[in-house]
């Protein structure tokens, strides 16, 4: 993650609320701790852009069809090969 110069918290306190975003995304987080988040957020747009991504992501695997189309075998080995994946092929 970057960080920009006028960030005023430690790594480790948007570490802790980024373990909770998934959470919060699927409104299972304890409203006590929406309102720490939502707080935190408020100051850090480092965190803010994570939280934008991943609801862009949530929304974009909610647009895949039921069953998507399958790479062609030698994409995926070189998708998976460039991301240092090799060990998850099938």
């Amino acid at each position: 993650m970057i960080v920009t110069t006028d960030h005023q918290h430690t790594a480790g306190d948007c570490q802790q609320m980024l373990t909770q975003l998934n959470d919060y995304v699927d409104g299972e987080l304890a409203p006590a701790l929406c309102i720490e988040l939502e707080t935190h957020m408020a100051d850090c747009e480092n965190c803010r852009v994570v939280l934008d991504t991943l609801g862009k992501t949530i929304y974009l695997v909610k647009q895949l069809d039921e069953e998507p189309d399958e790479l062609p075998e030698d994409v995926e080995q070189r998708l998976f090969a460039v991301l240092d994946l090799e060990e998850y092929l099938p």
